[in-house]
């Protein structure tokens, strides 16, 4: 039942029959009017629900899940070469900070 259809029904023809009752000529076929109105819009709400639906351009969406954070590739077996310059592409390509970059060469190169 969608209450807000049927007290509007209800005031319809409770208003045509004001109009109706108390007015004569072309007024009453307006009562008329408002008194079958009235009817169909109550009747409409009593079976007729009114969905709501959010159209899709105002739902809300998921949040999209975190990026998976860079995995530093693969130390064992490597020479320090090699090591340094996968080390420069993360850096290189915003992976790893500079602070970062610099305190893991120290690194390496300590391991010469």
């Amino acid at each position: 039942m969608n209450k807000a259809w049927y007290i509007l029904g209800i005031g319809l023809v409770l208003a045509g029959l004001t109009v109706y009752l108390f007015s004569g000529g072309w007024l009453q076929a307006l009562g008329l009017i408002l008194i079958v109105a009235g009817i169909v819009i109550a009747v409409l709400g009593l079976f007729y629900p009114l969905k709501r639906t959010i159209p899709p351009s105002l739902a809300p969406t998921p949040p999209a899940p975190p990026p998976p954070k860079p995995t530093p590739p693969s130390t064992v077996g490597k020479d320090p070469a090699a090591r340094l310059e996968d080390l420069k592409k993360l850096l290189d390509h915003d992976l790893i900070t500079e602070e970062d970059y610099e305190k893991k060469r120290a690194e390496i190169l300590s391991q010469i």
